[in-house]
């Protein structure tokens, strides 16, 4: 027959047994999660100055970036300033170009009316005179 005792001691030695590993594993876990929690603390911390060196750049960066689109609106302000100026003298440009216009007409009318009187006088050309000589001369 078996033995309630014998049976029963082996297995509150099994149970504690169990319970010893459970704890032997639990306690070694415990000490390397312990670290690797402290471990994670140390690199969040580091990250978190990381991150704040970034951030400063960033917001120098910004800065920066602020001062040439300062820049570059005072340039565009010049560039429209020039292209009105521009467009200024091709306007004077265009009316000189009339005025020569109008002063090239007259001086065909001119020139018209002069070879009307020419052709009304008949003028012939006189021949030339003679060279002179160089007894003229002195």
């Amino acid at each position: 027959m078996l033995d309630i005792y014998a049976v029963g001691s082996q297995i509150v030695i099994a149970i504690l047994t169990g319970v010893g590993v459970v704890w032997a594993i639990h306690a070694s876990l415990g000490r390397e999660l312990r670290g690797d929690i402290k471990d994670l603390f140390k690199e969040m911390a580091r990250f978190g100055e990381r991150l704040a060196r970034v951030e400063e750049r960033f917001t120098s960066f910004q800065e920066r970036l602020g001062s040439v689109e300062e820049r570059l609106t005072s340039v565009e302000g010049h560039l429209v300033s020039v292209e009105g100026r521009l467009v200024g003298v091709e306007g004077r440009l265009v009316g000189v170009e009339g005025r020569l216009v109008r002063v090239e007409g007259r001086l065909s009318g001119v020139e018209g009316r002069l070879v009307s009187v020419e052709e009304h006088l008949d003028v012939r050309p006189q021949d030339p005179t003679p060279p002179l000589s160089s007894e003229d001369v002195r």
